[in-house]
């Protein structure tokens, strides 16, 4: 029997056993008997854990033990489970779990989900078709999705310079802010999970009794405070140093930051590297902002990145700018984090094709004991995962051979729209003809996931890359020859009346023989 408490008031009393609740062993695993004990109730719990494998294997726990029980409410699952399997174009081993998963009433939710997967889960949470998520810590932030029951399984979590911590607390505060709904319940139980006495003793002293950390100011980030410097110039709300000084001060960070002279040391260093870096001027006791520094400001990016896009631009001349060189510039900066992780096992393969591929990259490559080394070797990595969604390997193998999940394919597919966008703007202001017109084709290419010579055959509507290779491979390689096409021949290439009558609608392609055809 486990043993849990309505709310903290009822651990001041003496005698506890009047106002425990206690949850039925079941299964021997103390997360998917409380979640059984949830659908019994008739209930929604949130169940939050630290990784996304773990995320996953206890959904599926959770699902097969459902259904094994007959404790599954079928209703809008089986449509949900076939939605979920329809976002791809060809479902991953991720997508298939997860709808094996809502079968039971249950799905997992992390970073690694397609948005629109996602968006599938949350809303029928909402509904009540999903009784159970299990999720990592991103379902706690910018997410309006409460329940009656929020479990957080791990309060420690693993980090590389000290091994398995405890959570912070206002984070245990933010996971356990979901429980209740308001207007719809009195009140919501928050349970956290201790695996010993002495350890629910710890659980009580820093999560039940202690006190939240101290707030601090993201203006304390170095890139974040100079990307608000530069907007402040920009914008012209602040054009003299005395002014910059006033405004900063003002702000949370100055209060929390206490060093006044500190600061404004800060500021001075921050403006010298922006007017070294071309991006302001000082016009006598004026800050202008240069017409790059100003569409620098305009992108959001950090400033950090443009002068190092606007190097390695200059750097060009003597190095081959290929789409590699592109897509590695835009995951080598801080906008693109986090980035994919290169694991022992591989480590000697990506090394392998980056010196292999050295005339591609255009900045210096540092030495192994850099500091900067695992962050460029884990760009080049997501880089190359790129590089082979515009090659058109398919999801699945791109998933496989970069032990990605669907949700970072696509998440740094669309950063990567932003920042090569943003690098055709800085190529356009200061004239780099050819790099502006190859990041403008990179856009389209990322956004199809096509080689270049498809670009023309996806500008149809309805014509995604594996419709667009078949006509291809079939000799339609260009809109003109795609005319000369008859319905019949459209047909036997892509077997989808309803695509091929919009191709022939968009280019005014006639039905002639139809009937023959259907009838041969």
């Amino acid at each position: 029997m486990e043993k849990f408490f309505v709310s903290a008031l009822d651990l001041d009393k003496k005698n506890d056993k009047d106002h425990a609740k206690r949850i039925i062993e079941v299964t021997g695993d103390q997360a998917v008997d409380i979640a059984l004990d949830t659908i019994n109730m008739n209930k929604q719990a949130l169940i939050f854990v630290s990784t996304r494998n773990s995320a996953e294997a206890l959904a599926e726990r959770i699902a097969k033990t459902c259904i094994s029980r007959g404790i599954v409410n079928n209703e809008g699952l089986e449509e949900l489970s076939g939605r979920i399997l329809s976002v791809l174009s060809s479902p991953t081993k991720q997508c298939k779990r997860l709808s094996r998963c809502i079968l039971g009433g249950v799905a997992f939710h992390h970073s690694g989900l397609p948005a629109t997967q996602r968006e599938l889960v949350e809303n029928a949470f909402r509904q009540g078709v999903i009784r159970i998520i299990v999720a990592t810590p991103t379902l706690a932030y910018g997410l309006n999705l409460p329940a009656f029951r929020v479990v957080v399984r791990d309060l420690k979590r693993y980090n590389p310079s000290w091994g398995y911590v405890w959570i912070p607390t206002l984070e245990y505060l933010q996971f356990i802010g979901r429980a209740g709904r308001p207007g719809l319940e009195e009140y919501g139980e928050a349970i956290a999970i201790a695996s010993s006495e002495n350890e629910r003793e710890k659980i009580l002293k820093r999560y039940i009794y202690g006190y939240p950390e101290e707030i601090t100011s993201k203006l304390a980030a170095e890139p974040v405070f100079r990307t608000y410097l530069l907007a402040a110039i920009s914008s012209g709300y602040a054009n003299t140093m005395d002014g910059l000084n006033a405004l900063f001060l003002s702000t949370f960070h100055a209060y929390s930051y206490g060093d006044i002279n500190a600061l404004e040391s800060n500021i001075a260093r921050a403006i010298n590297n922006l007017v070294s870096w071309g991006f302001i001027v000082l016009d006598g006791e004026e800050l202008k902002p240069t017409r790059i520094g100003k569409r620098v400001s305009e992108l959001y990016l950090d400033p950090l990145t443009g002068y190092e896009y606007l190097k390695a631009f200059k750097r060009s001349s003597s190095r081959m700018i290929t789409n590699l060189s592109l897509l590695f510039l835009a995951m080598n900066s801080i906008e693109a984090s986090p980035l994919l992780t290169v694991r022992n096992k591989e480590i000697e393969e990506i090394r392998h094709e980056l010196y292999k591929r050295e005339s591609e990259i255009p900045v210096l490559i540092p030495q192994e004991y850099d500091i900067g080394y695992e962050m460029f070797i884990n760009a080049f990595k997501t880089a190359l995962m790129l590089e082979d969604w515009i090659n058109e390997y398919s999801e699945e193998q791109i998933l496989e051979k970069y032990n990605a999940r669907p949700g970072d394919l696509y998440s740094k597919i669309e950063i990567s729209d932003w920042l090569i966008y943003a690098m055709s703007e800085l190529a356009r202001i200061e004239g780099f003809r050819e790099i502006e017109k190859k990041s403008r084709k990179l856009r389209v290419m990322l956004k199809y996931g096509v080689r270049e010579e498809l670009l023309q055959l996806v500008s149809l509507k309805g014509i995604g890359r594996v419709y667009a290779r078949k006509l291809y491979s079939k000799g339609y390689t260009t809109i003109s020859k795609l005319k000369k096409a008859s319905y019949e021949e459209l047909m036997r290439i892509i077997n989808r009346r309803d695509i091929v009558d919009s191709i022939c609608k968009q280019l005014g392609i006639k039905k002639a023989g139809l009937r023959d055809f259907e009838n041969g």
